[in-house]
Formats: structure tokens, sequence, C-alpha cells
């Protein structure tokens, strides 16, 4: 029997307001849908803020090691819209037996 794999939304999850704090957004609603559809880079605090981080964790697993895929451009880091949510997928546990 072949497995169906189901990919999260994690757009509609963020956006939803679950998990932000709606009086402060870093990174809107309409912010988000465009860099999906365009395929625009977000900053490092937009990628925090849609991984519900600071923006210093991200920091720290750019020297580190552990954290999602970016671009470096120059001396700008960016994050691709769908590396961000390929970390949370990879990173998904049904126990803490499984860290």
């Amino acid at each position: 029997m072949k497995s169906t794999q189901h990919k999260i939304d994690l757009l509609a999850i963020y956006t939803s307001g679950v998990f932000q704090d709606d009086a402060d957004p870093s990174i809107s609603r309409a912010a988000l849908e465009d860099a999906r559809r365009t395929g625009r880079l977000l900053s490092t605090a937009e990628a925090a803020t849609f991984l519900c981080l600071r923006p210093c964790t991200l920091e720290k697993w750019r020297t580190t090691g552990g954290g999602p895929t970016y671009v470096q451009l120059g001396g700008a880091v960016r994050y691709r819209l769908t590396a961000l949510e390929d970390f949370v997928t990879v990173n998904a546990k049904s126990s803490t037996a499984e860290a």
C-alpha cells in the first residue's frame, strides 16, 4: 500500500493568528502570500517571525548549523519561504523519544 504524504500548509497556520501576536506582526499575511507567489526572499526578522523564534536564534544556527537553509547575497542574509516550511516539516516530531 502506498502511503500518502500530507504537506502542512504553514502559511495558512501562521496567517490564522494561532502562532503570532496580532498586535505587532513583523510580517503580514499579504507579505507571506507575496513571498509564496513570487519567490521573494524573507529577511532574518521575517523568517524568525514565521518560525515563532527570535532573530538571534537564526543567527546562532547560521554559525553552529542545524537551522533552515539561507541565501547570502553579499552581507545580506535571506530565507526562502519554501526552505522555512521544509525546515518545519523535517523537524516535526510526534514524541520526545524521536529527539
